[in-house]
């Protein structure tokens, strides 16, 4: 998954305590990292990839505003998506998503 960083103020934050989320043993190290990085203004980031290895529902919020939220669901092997992707969240197109 690869998150564009429009700019400083705006980067992807895991949201833990998420009811959404489904692995409780996610380590959003590498985000919090990614805040740090960008906190601490050094380096200009543009883009950061992660790779999701573990299927699970991992929700996602934006660094300036907890109402512009992401949510991801990784498959495991060798089950397909309903959908390829949600455009907005509704009470209609969670559940397609394993979301409820």
């Amino acid at each position: 998954m690869v998150f564009a960083i429009e700019s400083s103020d705006h980067y992807p934050v895991y949201e833990k305590d998420s009811l959404l989320n489904s692995n409780l043993d996610f380590d959003y190290g590498p985000f919090l990292e990614l805040e740090n990085v960008i906190k601490k203004g050094d380096v200009e980031i543009k883009s950061f990839a992660y790779t999701f290895r573990e299927a699970g529902r991992y929700a996602f919020s934006d660094s300036s505003s907890d109402e512009n939220v992401l949510l991801i669901s990784v498959m495991d092997k060798g089950e397909l998506c309903n959908e390829p992707y949600v455009r907005e969240k509704s009470e209609t197109t969670l559940p397609l998503f394993g979301f409820r």
